[in-house]
Protein backbone atom coordinates (compact mmCIF):
# COMPACT_ATOMS: atom_id res chain seq x y z
CA UNK A 1 0.00 0.00 0.00
CA UNK A 2 1.14 3.32 -0.01
CA UNK A 3 0.86 4.60 3.49
CA UNK A 4 3.53 5.75 3.82
CA UNK A 5 3.17 8.69 1.11
CA UNK A 6 -0.68 9.14 2.93
CA UNK A 7 0.10 9.77 6.45
CA UNK A 8 3.12 12.31 5.88
CA UNK A 9 0.05 14.25 3.38
CA UNK A 10 -2.23 13.80 6.64
CA UNK A 11 -0.03 15.50 9.28
CA UNK A 12 0.21 18.30 6.75
CA UNK A 13 -3.74 18.75 6.53
CA UNK A 14 -4.11 18.54 10.17
CA UNK A 15 -1.54 20.77 11.10
CA UNK A 16 -2.80 23.56 8.69
CA UNK A 17 -6.24 23.26 9.60
CA UNK A 18 -4.96 23.72 13.07
CA UNK A 19 -3.17 26.78 12.73
CA UNK A 20 -5.64 27.98 10.01
CA UNK A 21 -8.06 27.63 12.76
CA UNK A 22 -6.17 30.27 15.42
CA UNK A 23 -6.21 33.25 12.05
CA UNK A 24 -9.77 33.99 10.92
CA UNK A 25 -10.54 36.93 8.84
CA UNK A 26 -11.72 40.50 10.19
CA UNK A 27 -15.28 39.64 11.76
CA UNK A 28 -15.17 36.11 12.09
CA UNK A 29 -15.23 34.59 16.09
CA UNK A 30 -11.94 33.19 16.89
CA UNK A 31 -12.44 30.44 19.88
CA UNK A 32 -10.80 31.37 23.03
CA UNK A 33 -9.09 29.27 25.66
CA UNK A 34 -6.90 29.73 28.33
CA UNK A 35 -5.56 29.08 32.18
CA UNK A 36 -3.30 30.84 34.39
CA UNK A 37 -2.91 31.92 38.09
CA UNK A 38 -4.01 35.33 40.02
CA UNK A 39 -2.30 36.55 43.24
CA UNK A 40 -4.48 39.37 44.99
CA UNK A 41 -2.51 42.33 45.46
CA UNK A 42 -4.96 44.74 47.26
CA UNK A 43 -8.16 43.94 49.58
CA UNK A 44 -10.24 45.97 51.42
CA UNK A 45 -13.09 44.39 53.20
CA UNK A 46 -16.16 46.47 55.27
CA UNK A 47 -18.82 44.52 57.08
CA UNK A 48 -21.93 45.68 55.96
CA UNK A 49 -23.94 45.03 59.30
CA UNK A 50 -27.34 43.69 58.26
CA UNK A 51 -26.66 40.29 59.12
CA UNK A 52 -23.71 38.34 60.43
CA UNK A 53 -20.57 37.93 57.80
CA UNK A 54 -22.24 40.15 55.19
CA UNK A 55 -19.44 42.32 53.54
CA UNK A 56 -18.56 43.88 50.56
CA UNK A 57 -14.54 44.33 49.18
CA UNK A 58 -12.59 46.42 46.90
CA UNK A 59 -9.86 44.05 45.28
CA UNK A 60 -7.04 44.42 42.80
CA UNK A 61 -5.62 40.96 41.54
CA UNK A 62 -2.69 40.69 39.17
CA UNK A 63 -2.49 37.41 36.44
CA UNK A 64 -0.39 35.34 34.57
CA UNK A 65 -2.51 34.13 31.68
CA UNK A 66 -1.30 31.23 28.87
CA UNK A 67 -3.11 30.85 25.64
CA UNK A 68 -4.25 27.33 25.36
CA UNK A 69 -4.34 27.27 21.64
CA UNK A 70 -1.53 29.44 20.46
CA UNK A 71 0.60 29.66 23.72
CA UNK A 72 0.82 33.04 23.88
CA UNK A 73 1.56 34.84 27.81
CA UNK A 74 -0.10 37.75 28.87
CA UNK A 75 -0.11 39.60 32.47
CA UNK A 76 -3.29 41.40 33.79
CA UNK A 77 -4.55 43.31 36.11
CA UNK A 78 -7.86 42.87 37.51
CA UNK A 79 -10.28 45.35 39.75
CA UNK A 80 -13.63 44.64 41.28
CA UNK A 81 -15.98 44.01 43.86
CA UNK A 82 -17.09 41.39 45.57
CA UNK A 83 -20.36 41.20 47.90
CA UNK A 84 -20.16 38.07 50.37
CA UNK A 85 -21.42 36.85 53.26
CA UNK A 86 -19.01 34.51 54.71
CA UNK A 87 -21.57 32.66 57.07
CA UNK A 88 -23.92 31.55 54.05
CA UNK A 89 -20.84 30.89 51.46
CA UNK A 90 -23.08 33.33 49.15
CA UNK A 91 -21.58 36.09 46.98
CA UNK A 92 -21.39 38.09 43.92
CA UNK A 93 -18.33 39.45 42.30
CA UNK A 94 -18.04 42.21 39.31
CA UNK A 95 -15.13 43.74 38.27
CA UNK A 96 -12.99 45.09 35.10
CA UNK A 97 -9.32 44.12 33.60
CA UNK A 98 -6.16 45.00 31.62
CA UNK A 99 -4.69 41.98 29.59
CA UNK A 100 -1.09 43.09 28.50
CA UNK A 101 0.36 40.70 25.84
CA UNK A 102 4.25 40.53 25.21
CA UNK A 103 3.67 42.91 21.69
CA UNK A 104 2.41 45.77 24.10
CA UNK A 105 -0.98 44.42 22.95
CA UNK A 106 -3.98 45.63 25.69
CA UNK A 107 -7.29 44.13 25.86
CA UNK A 108 -9.84 45.49 28.30
CA UNK A 109 -12.89 43.57 29.64
CA UNK A 110 -15.57 43.52 32.37
CA UNK A 111 -16.57 40.20 34.42
CA UNK A 112 -19.08 39.35 36.50
CA UNK A 113 -19.82 35.95 38.29
CA UNK A 114 -21.23 34.54 41.87
CA UNK A 115 -19.69 32.22 44.30
CA UNK A 116 -19.85 27.99 43.73
CA UNK A 117 -18.78 26.76 46.44
CA UNK A 118 -15.92 27.47 49.20
CA UNK A 119 -12.91 29.06 47.22
CA UNK A 120 -14.85 28.63 43.71
CA UNK A 121 -16.43 31.23 41.22
CA UNK A 122 -17.97 30.75 38.04
CA UNK A 123 -19.15 34.23 35.76
CA UNK A 124 -18.47 35.55 32.29
CA UNK A 125 -16.45 37.57 30.81
CA UNK A 126 -17.44 40.38 27.95
CA UNK A 127 -14.55 41.84 25.91
CA UNK A 128 -14.56 45.67 25.71
CA UNK A 129 -11.81 46.36 22.82
CA UNK A 130 -7.94 47.46 23.13
CA UNK A 131 -4.90 48.52 21.78
CA UNK A 132 -3.24 47.11 18.94
CA UNK A 133 -4.97 43.56 17.67
CA UNK A 134 -7.33 44.31 19.81
CA UNK A 135 -8.83 47.54 19.25
CA UNK A 136 -12.48 46.79 18.78
CA UNK A 137 -12.37 43.26 19.41
CA UNK A 138 -15.80 41.77 20.75
CA UNK A 139 -16.99 38.86 22.03
CA UNK A 140 -16.98 36.96 25.66
CA UNK A 141 -17.31 33.60 27.59
CA UNK A 142 -17.14 32.01 30.81
CA UNK A 143 -14.84 31.60 33.17
CA UNK A 144 -13.90 29.58 36.59
CA UNK A 145 -11.51 30.29 39.42
CA UNK A 146 -10.22 27.73 42.22
CA UNK A 147 -8.54 28.84 45.07
CA UNK A 148 -5.25 27.21 45.71
CA UNK A 149 -4.66 28.99 48.95
CA UNK A 150 -4.82 32.61 50.70
CA UNK A 151 -4.67 34.99 47.80
CA UNK A 152 -3.83 32.98 44.99
CA UNK A 153 -6.28 30.98 42.39
CA UNK A 154 -6.24 28.90 39.41
CA UNK A 155 -8.36 30.33 36.52
CA UNK A 156 -9.48 28.74 33.12
CA UNK A 157 -11.45 30.82 30.72
CA UNK A 158 -13.12 30.28 27.18
CA UNK A 159 -15.03 31.61 24.94
CA UNK A 160 -14.90 33.45 21.43
CA UNK A 161 -13.65 36.90 20.39
CA UNK A 162 -14.16 39.31 17.12
CA UNK A 163 -11.63 41.37 15.79
CA UNK A 164 -11.59 43.91 13.41
CA UNK A 165 -8.52 43.29 11.43
CA UNK A 166 -6.07 40.56 11.37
Amino acid sequence: MYWYRVFPVAIVVVVLFGLGANHALAGEPVKYKASGTSINTKWHEIEVGDTDGHVIAVFENKQVWVSEITGETAIAHSRGTIDLNKKSGQGTMRGYNVTTWENGDKRYGSYEGKLMGKGQWEGTYTDMGGTGKFDGCSGGGIWRSKSLGPGISHLESEGERTFQSQ
